[in-house]
């Protein structure tokens, strides 16, 4: 199906949805005639979903089918969101793609591992992973370029915020400097007043934006 999909529709790449399900749950029964929703989109509208208030869809690998020839060009690298930062250099070779609504890919959700990951200090390779896809959407218009920095800025602000509640000031402390080195590198003013001052916040008043930051899991 994901192959037929690229091959109709001329693609670079399609995408499907999947099933998640937990340990002691029984493996989903997929439909063996998926009639889903297609939806194409050309690459601005592709690159957009990286800024999506969810970026897992976008980053995984495994809900989607890729073009040899490009995957050959590229790598995963050592990055704890490997699959993000994959996804987005894959993403300068995606002029059309294709996606389907079908739940096309069952998703173990281990309890073990969850609880695991909630107990160890991961903020900061979370936060490299998300500098990191900035490298690779340099060939994309300055407005998008613009406006991905501050999703980025934004994220690890929050990283870092999460990161503090939990495990206090000095275990935040690097994400805090991978903050600060991002800000001042190459700042660029938001739309919004308030989006500008919970980033100004969040470099020169930390403990203020740790008090009003959102939720952002990692």
């Amino acid at each position: 199906r994901m192959k037929y999909l690229i091959d109709e529709y001329d693609t670079d790449i399609s995408l499907c949805y999947e099933i998640p399900f937990r340990d002691g749950e029984a493996e989903p029964v997929f439909d063996k005639k998926p009639e889903g929703k297609i939806r194409l989109e050309n690459h601005e509208q592709y690159i957009e979903h990286f800024m999506d208030n969810f970026t897992g869809f976008i980053g995984w690998s495994w809900n989607k089918l890729f073009r040899a020839d490009y995957l050959k060009q590229i790598r995963y690298r050592d990055y704890m969101y490997e699959d993000l930062v994959m996804s987005a250099e894959y993403s300068n070779f995606v002029s059309k793609a294709v996606w389907t609504s079908d739940k096309m890919y069952a998703y173990r959700i281990s309890e073990e591992s969850t609880t695991a990951a909630g107990k160890k200090n991961q903020a900061f390779r979370a936060a490299g992973s998300f500098l990191a896809t900035e490298e690779f959407m340099e060939k994309n218009s300055e407005e998008f370029k613009r406006r991905y920095h501050l999703y980025v800025l934004g994220k690890v602000a929050n990283l870092y915020a999460n990161c503090r509640k939990k495990f206090g000031k000095k275990g935040a402390q690097q994400v805090y400097e991978a903050y600060v080195d991002e800000y001042r590198k190459s700042f660029v003013k938001p739309d919004n007043f308030k989006d500008k001052i919970k980033l100004w916040l969040a470099r020169y008043m930390p403990s203020v934006y740790c008090l009003m930051a959102t939720k952002d899991e990692y």
